[in-house]
Order: structure tokens, then C-alpha cells, then sequence
């Protein structure tokens, strides 16, 4: 804490103007009022800003405006149609179901994305407001100042401010519960339990948090009152009660908070659940760093420390929480800058320092407070600049008017395989169709194990035969992702498949598949043992749709294959013909035809059609031969197989 004279010296120290006031006497009675005052400018400023923003950076955003909508014309549900291969297909479990139901008046007011812009706008202002609030009571009129302070001081903050996710709203209710808690107001506390789990899946943390400031209170000030747990744990029982999902509520709220940390390693997860390098959390919040050192630098202990310290508890027991949580993932920061600058502001507040118009340099003169300020402006305006650029990033386009064109082009009923993550913009601009799953990889990979490492496996590019195993293993009869990377390696995959027809093009590929349009792809073969005697048929698809579109000869569907496996072809020919073959082998191999050698590859090709080897071929009329070894990838020892089709053909 910054040096300063004790209660009986303060002569010559000036607070801040309003501090000593009528003015903040009126002030600290109506804070209601400038709270109010503070929402109208926020959403104000917000609103054109977000109505601007080409599209919304975070994909779920989408995703909860498409349930908020359905939610308005037609009603509840309690079937996730849109994810077929998720727990949430028969058993949803709203777990942002009064989210959803705050959205829906912000859903309706456009068939496109701008009612989302509004709800945003509306949904940061009310945290400012709160912040506003919550600021006039620990330091007074300056207080109202808070929220812009942190809005621009804090990239991270800012970030995670401008997606359309329940954890806004999550943030708003804890500010109330805190202030609520500071106050012993503790029936109404049971009320905010109750929405908050309501809400946000994460009810758990508001019963944690009020727990830990109930056992702060106990073991530090010798307070124990046991109506903060208990209220809080009763709003919280009945809000998961009276969900229209429950029980399904709580199976969802299990998946998510236990089987996903213990699957998270072996998950497709975004990077907020990583802890943020200690260089960037410096960096994106050194404005706001060095502002928390302004306060303290601006501090003089003017006042009698105060007997009841429950507002700088309720707040710093809420800065601690989080802020071990924001080392452990960044999204987090969202909590914890708000929560440890008004845990500072009422520390102060409650020993009895106030905010004076200047700072005191270790070793030098004072400097005024608004110069620390406008420095820490200056040092958060990189970053700040990093931010609003990316919000209105616009190398790809008007992304949404080309979502509305891929809406326009996905059939009704279509069963589409789309990533999670994908998949909440499609639900907002193709409800139309049946996807695999959404919001949280963990909700398929936990019901279907073995669907969630194929999907993994094709939308990466490893998977070999894209058309197959997603038509027969994902059952699905469309493809649609957005690729990262324009030469990404699914779509180099599927660029010149001849079983696929594109429907949609940038940014989002939407093809469809095309049964009994293997025709070109040699597919009956006789496996043959080391020594070269005969061992088998090749077995095919098992059924009628996996025959009539696989075009991959798999080695890993012999029963037992060898290191390297040979595969002989004989066909029949009515006259000469002189065709151009395609030879795309995963792993090392080689190809005779008629008994001499064509080509040999001796590293991968991975097994990407159109990128294989092109064989122009004279082949006589009578029998012919193609014999095929194929040896296992030395980089994935899992795959070992190969294409041949023919690509031209002419007859002589």
C-alpha cells in the first residue's frame, strides 16, 4: 500500500473534487440513478460500434441466437435435432436456458445476425452498469468512471465482452450475488442462485464462491453465518428443479464439468481453456496493470478504517477464485479483472483510504492522476488497436451475406458432417439440415467414441476415403467445414473426388456425396500371401451404400495384414485400349501391370486423390493384370491402402 499520512496529518492532501461534496452525498444516495445514466451512454456507444462489426469473432454466438430464435417461433424443446451424434440429441438440457430466453426478443428482430448485435450492445451495458454501480459505492462519483476504465485498459477483458456466450449474463449475476453477500441480503441472494442456474451450466461456481467467502468469513473474521450457504445452495437446488429439462440438465452439467477435464488432453478444444503465456497476460492488460498502480499510487488513508469490511471480503475472496482460474484458462479474465479492481477499490475504501488528485513517485515529485491514466491509455491502445482491428477483420469478405448464400444451398433433412465448432454458425444459417454435434466436442466424444475419433480423423485429413466412412459410419450424405487454410488438407482430399458433388464454395465447402459413382475406382482384387499364391478376396463394404461408394482398397480390413499386402486384379478386355490410371497409394508401394513393374514409391503420398501417380497405360485385348503391394506409412503405421481409378479411357 502506497505511504501516506495517518488520519490526523492529512492538511495538505486534497481528495478527489466530488469526494468531500454535496454532490456525493446526492451521488451515494441514488447511485441507481448514474448506473441508469451509465447504461443508456454504454449502449449508446456500443450499439453502432458491434452494428458495423462485419460478423461475430466467436461461432457460438450464432449458435445461441439459432436456439433463442426456435425458442420464439416455435416454442421449447427438449431434442437437439441439429446434433445427431451427441448426448444432447434426445436429452438437450438447456444449460443457458434463461440465456436463451433473455435472447429471444433480440433473435426476432431480424432474420439476420443484426438482432445479436443489439442484444450484445445491451448485455455490455448492463455490465457497466453494474460496474458503475458497484464503483460509486466503493470511491464514489469517480466510480461511474469503472467500466470505461476497464473496457479500455483490458484487451482480454474486452475479448471475451464481445461474444454473445452465457457467461455475460453469468458475470452480471455474480456482481449482483457479491454485492448481495456484502450486504447480508441473503434471501434475495436465493433468487440469483435460482437464475444463475437457470442460466449457466457452471451453477457449481456460484454455491463454490459463496461457500469460500462463508468459510473467509468464519475462520478470518470470526463470523460464522450460515444463511450464505444456505440461501445460496437453496436458489441454486430450486433453479435446477424447476429447468423445463430436468434431470436432462444435470447429465448435461456432469458431461461437461467431469468427463471433460478428464477427456480434455484428447479433445479438439478451442484455446480459451489453455492458461495464457505470462508474457501476453501482461501485455494484452498492461493498461489496466498499471492503472490498479495508479490507484494504489493515488491512495491516502484520510478516514477511520471501517469496523465491517464485507464488501472488500465478498470482492477479494471472488479476486483470489478466479484469479487462480485465469492462471489455469484464459477465459477467466472475464471474471477476474473486474473482480480484483473492485476488490482493490473497497479495499481502500475499507481502511480508510480515499483517491487524491495526485500520485507520489518513490523519490520525486507528484504527478496528476489523470497523466497516470492517460499513460495507461497510451499503453493499452497497441492491443486495444489489436482488437477492434480483428473485430472488423474483413479479408474473407461479407462473411454473413455468404453464409446466407450456403444456407440457401443445404437441402432440407440434410444430414450434414460438420466439426462442433462449424457447426454453430450452420445451425443459425441452415437450421434446415442435421449436423453430428455442437457447443463442446466432450458431448459426442463421451455417447460415441468411435464417431468422434472419425470425424476428428476426416476433418484434420487423415482419413483416406472421406466419402465412405462418413457416409457409412457418420451417416451422412453431406460434407460442409470451413477450411483454415486454402491448400488445408481435407480439402485437398476431396478437390478431384470424383464420388462428390460441390454445392458451395468459399469460405464454407458444402459437397454432397454421390453413390454409385464409384465406377472408376478398381475395387475387386485377390489377395495374395508373401509367397504369391492366392489368399483371399478383397472383402468389399458389407452393404448396399458402402459399396456404392467406397473407391479405397484398406488393407486394414484383411483379417490379419502384414507389414506389406499384395492385391492382384485380373479383368477381361474386348479390344486394345489405351487409358490413363491414377495410383495413389497411403504408404510405400508398388504397382505391375500384366507382370512388369509400372512405378515405385518408396516414401507416403498419404493417399490424396488428384495428387497421385498418373499412368498412362496400353493394355491388349484379352486378360490383363495389375498386382498392387502396399506397405504400412512409416509417419501413421495405422493406415496402409490405396487408390487405383481410371481417370481416361479410349479404345482402339
Amino acid at each position: 500500500m502506497a505511504p501516506g499520512p495517518s488520519h490526523g496529518q492529512a492538511g495538505n492532501i486534497r481528495p478527489m473534487p466530488a469526494e468531500s461534496s454535496e454532490d456525493r452525498k446526492r451521488l451515494l444516495s441514488s447511485p441507481w440513478l448514474v448506473a441508469a445514466a451509465v447504461f443508456v451512454v454504454a449502449f449508446l456507444l456500443l450499439l453502432p460500434f458491434y452494428l458495423r462489426q462485419p460478423t461475430f469473432h466467436d461461432a457460438d454466438s450464432y449458435f445461441h441466437l439459432a436456439v433463442a430464435r426456435v425458442y420464439a417461433e416455435e416454442g421449447f424443446f427438449a431434442e437437439l435435432l441439429w446434433a445427431r451424434l451427441s448426448l444432447m440429441a434426445e436429452r438437450f438440457g438447456d444449460k443457458e436456458f434463461l440465456f436463451h430466453v433473455l435472447l429471444m426478443p433480440f433473435a426476432a428482430l431480424s432474420e439476420g445476425a443484426e438482432g445479436g448485435r443489439v442484444a450484445l450492445a445491451f448485455l455490455n451495458a448492463l455490465i457497466a452498469a453494474a460496474l458503475a454501480y458497484l464503483g460509486i459505492r466503493a470511491i464514489g462519483v469517480w466510480g461511474a468512471l469503472l467500466p470505461f476504465f476497464l473496457f479500455f485498459t483490458s484487451a482480454d477483458w474486452v475479448w471475451r465482452l464481445t461474444r454473445i456466450r452465457a457467461e455475460l449474463l453469468s458475470l452480471l449475476l455474480l456482481l449482483v450475488a457479491l454485492a448481495l453477500i456484502a450486504n447480508r441480503r441473503y434471501r434475495w441472494l436465493a433468487v440469483v442462485g435460482a437464475v444463475f442456474a437457470l442460466s449457466y451450466t457452471a451453477f457449481h461456481a456460484f454455491f463454490g464462491l459463496c461457500f469460500l467467502i462463508f468459510l473467509f468469513r468464519g475462520w478470518v473474521r470470526k463470523r460464522w453465518d450460515l444463511q450464505l450457504p444456505l440461501y445460496a445452495l437453496l436458489g441454486v437446488v430450486v433453479g435446477l428443479l424447476v429447468h423445463p429439462h430436468f434431470p436432462d440438465n444435470l447429465h448435461v452439467w456432469a458431461v461437461q464439468s467431469f468427463s471433460y477435464f478428464h477427456l480434455k488432453e484428447s479433445l479438439d478444444v478451442g484455446v480459451e481453456i489453455l492458461a495464457e503465456p505470462t508474457d501476453e497476460l501482461l501485455l494484452f492488460n498492461l493498461g489496466w496493470w498499471l492503472g490498479l498502480v495508479v490507484i494504489i499510487g493515488a491512495a491516502r488513508r484520510l478516514d477511520r478504517p471501517r469496523e465491517d469490511t464485507a464488501w472488500s471480503d465478498a470482492f477479494g475472496v471472488a479476486a483470489l477464485v478466479f484469479g487462480a482460474l485465469f492462471l489455469l484458462m484464459l477465459r477467466f479474465s472475464l471474471y477476474f479483472v473486474p473482480f480484483l479492481t473492485l476488490a482493490l477499490l473497497f479495499f481502500l475504501r475499507d481502511r480508510g483510504y480515499r483517491l487524491t488528485r495526485s500520485i507520489t513517485l518513490p523519490g520525486g515529485g507528484p504527478i496528476p492522476v489523470a497523466v497516470g491514466l492517460l499513460l495507461c491509455l497510451v499503453a493499452s491502445y497497441p492491443q486495444f488497436h489489436r482488437v477492434v482491428k480483428n473485430l472488423f477483420v474483413e479479408e474473407l469478405g461479407p462473411r454473413e451475406e455468404l453464409w446466407t448464400e450456403f444456407g440457401e444451398s443445404v437441402p432440407s433433412g440434410a444430414r450434414v458432417a460438420a466439426t462442433w465448432s462449424d457447426t454453430h454458425v450452420y445451425t443459425f444459417y441452415a437450421p434446415q439440415a442435421r449436423y453430428l454435434n455442437v457447443l463442446d466436442p466432450v458431448f459426442m466424444a463421451v455417447p460415441f467414441p468411435r464417431e468422434y475419433e472419425l470425424q476428428r480423423r476426416i476433418f484434420d485429413g487423415r482419413e483416406p476415403d472421406v466419402p465412405f466412412v462418413t457416409a457409412t459410419l457418420l451417416d451422412s450424405d453431406h460434407l460442409a467445414y470451413t477450411p483454415q487454410v486454402p491448400g488445408s488438407p481435407l480439402r485437398r482430399r476431396l478437390a478431384v473426388d470424383p464420388r462428390i458433388d460441390q454445392l458451395h464454395g468459399m469460405p464454407d465447402l458444402l459437397v454432397k456425396f454421390r453413390p454409385d459413382a464409384n465406377e472408376p475406382f478398381v475395387l475387386d482384387w485377390h489377395l495374395l500371401s508373401p509367397g504369391g499364391e492366392p489368399d483371399g478376396l478383397y472383402p468389399r463394404a458389407p452393404d448396399s451404400l458402402g459399396r456404392s461408394i467406397e473407391g479405397y482398397v484398406d488393407a486394414n480390413r484383411i483379417q490379419s495384414p502384414a507389414a506389406c499386402q499384395r492385391f492382384l486384379h485380373l479383368f477381361q478386355l474386348d479390344k486394345e485400349t489405351r487409358s490413363e490410371y491414377e495410383f495413389a497409394p497411403f504408404g510405400p508401394s508398388s504397382l505391375w501391370v500384366n507382370g512388369e513393374g509400372v512405378v515405385r514409391t518408396a516414401g507416403d503420398l498419404e493417399a490424396r486423390l488428384g495428387e497421385g501417380l498418373r499412368l498412362p497405360l496400353e493394355l491388349a485385348a484379352g486378360e490383363n493384370s495389375f498386382l498392387v503391394e502396399t506397405c504400412r506409412s512409416a509417419r501413421n503405421p495405422e493406415y496402409a491402402g490405396f487408390y487405383l481409378l481410371e481417370r481416361i479411357a479410349s479404345g482402339n
